[in-house]
């Protein structure tokens, strides 16, 4: 159970980087379907907190990968100009 989370931990990030916020919402929806075929036969409450889980776990790494982007963003990692020297018309 605890890799399923580190999986929508890292596609949350994934989106993050990628999307908006309004992706969330079929990716939640499509992340609910794993976890209710898991737990047919375990109950309703661990399904149900599994779920929950599984969403907040992809909003997280939503949140995350967001994060990442604007810090790679704001500090822009490619080489300065001046390492570049100077472009040649052709």
């Amino acid at each position: 159970m605890v890799s399923f989370f580190i999986c929508c931990s890292l596609i949350g990030a994934a989106l993050g980087l990628r999307f908006k916020v309004l992706i969330l919402v079929p990716a939640t929806a499509i992340s609910l379907v794993p976890i209710m075929g898991l737990f047919t036969g375990a109950g309703l409450g661990s399904a149900l907190i599994s779920a929950v889980a599984g969403s907040v776990s992809l909003q997280f790494g939503y949140l995350g990968g967001l994060v990442t982007g604007v810090v790679i963003a704001a500090t822009d990692l490619r080489t300065p100009q001046r390492a570049r020297g100077p472009r040649s018309a052709h």
